[in-house]
């Protein structure tokens, strides 16, 4: 639900939740990227909070932060690449495979999700 009442406190909590990760005090991260993206879920947000749960181990959480953020981004490479990782590390290989694809069909340039894209390859031979 967007707050029209108060249109700069979405932004104001995500800045400082960017500061809580540059911190790495990844717990504050989260609640403050929480309550910004109930405020506006941008898809920046959602992407940075998804990352943070991924970091902390709540994988699945991630999924689906990630997911959200992929369908309110327009380019979301990186958001693909990070709901990747969430797969691979909830076990599902496939979809780890079909993001980086997604990824790379967006942006092939991109040599994080190629790297492991190759990784995951040759762990499956």
């Amino acid at each position: 639900m967007v707050d029209h009442t108060n249109p700069d406190r979405a932004s104001a909590l995500y800045y400082e939740g960017r500061r809580a990760i540059d911190r790495r005090d990844l717990t504050s991260a989260i609640k403050l990227l929480q309550q910004s993206a109930e405020l506006e879920p941008h898809f920046k947000t959602l992407e940075l909070l998804g990352e943070c749960l991924l970091d902390v181990g709540r994988s699945s959480q991630a999924v689906t932060v990630l997911t959200h953020s992929v369908q309110k981004g327009s380019r979301p490479f990186r958001a693909l690449y990070l709901l990747a990782r969430a797969f691979e590390t909830c076990g599902d290989r496939a979809k780890a495979v079909e993001n980086l694809h997604r990824a790379l069909e967006i942006n092939p340039d991109y040599k994080t999700a190629r790297s492991l894209l190759e990784s995951l390859k040759e762990d499956s031979q």
